[in-house]
């Protein structure tokens, strides 16, 4: 998702600490990258754009979706500049990883998703969609998610059974729950009125986690 789709929580955040917000490759308002844009290639990206804005760590990660992974990866790649993560209706890496070819429903979902999006800006295939399961297996070989405060927030209306079966809506709740055992400091939030844009349908919860978060890694 763009720089547009956190719009709402913007502000109350800048009131609590610097935000520095920004279109991966091929997202948004930013050039597509030329070559492949797996989870080390997205944080090594994103360690080069804080350490050329000279913005120091250690940092709270917030990612959404997608964002999740890398914000996953993040924090096992470079522990000691992470102080915690809030995860917003994450991904997890076992929705994306799969011995079989097709993908699993999520990854096929995506897939079809990003790929109507390529169609309607006559882009070519997001680099990031295609190298998924490269991105799962980057967290898997990566070292141990620190002990840092995490907050999982979790989106709790699904999509219509035709487009998401309940079976894998109810396999991401799962998911959603074995992200919060990533770290001891770990907790889930509800969120009871939103499906997966939950920045955009309950942000004041997603500032509420990152405040928390804030607030505990300071302490």
């Amino acid at each position: 998702m763009p720089i547009e789709s956190w719009e709402r929580v913007f502000a109350d955040l800048a009131a609590l600490s610097t935000v520095i917000a920004y279109d991966r490759p091929g997202t948004g308002r930013s050039a597509r990258a030329d070559g492949t844009q797996t989870g080390v290639d997205i944080t090594g990206d994103l360690r080069a754009l804080v350490t050329t804005l000279e913005v120091r760590p250690p940092f709270v990660l917030v990612g959404h979706s997608l964002g999740g992974l890398f914000a996953n990866l993040y924090a096992r790649r470079f522990p000691a500049e992470v102080a915690g993560v809030v995860l917003v209706d994450s991904s997890h890496p076992s929705q994306i990883a799969t011995s079989d070819t097709s993908g699993t429903p999520v990854a096929r979902l995506l897939q079809a998703a990003f790929g109507v999006v390529d169609r309607i800006r006559r882009a070519k295939p997001s680099a990031e969609i295609g190298s998924l399961e490269t991105t799962a297996r980057q967290i898997e070989a990566a070292g141990p998610f620190p002990d840092i405060p995490l907050v999982v927030v979790t989106g709790t209306k699904s999509l219509p059974g035709w487009l998401v079966p309940r079976a894998e809506f109810d396999r991401h709740l799962a998911c959603q729950r074995d992200l919060v055992t990533l770290s001891p400091q770990g907790r889930q939030v509800m969120a009871e009125r939103s499906g997966h844009m939950v920045q955009i349908t309950e942000p004041e919860l997603v500032v509420e986690a990152v405040r928390d978060v804030l607030a505990l890694a300071r302490r």
